[in-house]
């Protein structure tokens, strides 16, 4: 009973933090992980006052010994995963643009092209060719937010 009442304590100071700062911060947007390390640091506090936080100090222990450990094997993977970082920081600023109707270049032949259609195509034809590539690579399905959005990258210029 006790640890659900600290859990609805830590969601509620969450929340009180989170409302807070987006009235102090204007129109500064609050970034999902600093509401979380809010909500964590929260959550460590809550449980030293009362006298919970004994396992902390052991997990926390045997995670840095694993990362010590792990440390030769990962080593090799940084260059990747920082590739991999910097290509999903990028990821929402082209989300954003082309969502604008910017069109970053993509001709009606390159539409053509990701549609597999050829020029005289009709309303019905770029609207079936469309929903039947979209259900192939489909986020939700497994594929590609890139292929998706040039799918409909392709289909708006098309029907305009």
């Amino acid at each position: 009973m006790a640890l659900l009442q600290l859990l609805i304590a830590v969601i509620v100071l969450g929340l009180l933090f989170y409302g807070v700062a987006k009235l102090l911060g204007g129109n500064q947007n609050l970034s999902r992980s600093t509401v979380l390390w809010s909500i964590i640091a929260i959550a460590i506090v809550l449980l030293a006052l009362t006298g919970r936080l004994g396992w902390l100090v052991p997990l926390t222990g045997a995670i840095a010994a694993l990362l010590v450990r792990s440390a030769q094997t990962l080593a090799p993977l940084l260059p990747l995963l920082e590739k991999i970082w910097r290509e999903h920081r990028r990821k929402p600023e082209a989300e954003t643009t082309g969502a604008t109707g910017g069109g970053n270049g993509m001709t009606r032949v390159e539409a053509l092209a990701v549609l597999g259609l050829s020029e005289g195509a009709t309303h019905e034809e770029i609207i079936a060719a469309h929903r039947r590539l979209m259900q192939k690579v489909h986020p939700d399905r497994g594929g590609s937010d890139y292929l998706a959005s040039q799918l409909n990258k392709a289909r708006n210029i098309l029907l305009q």
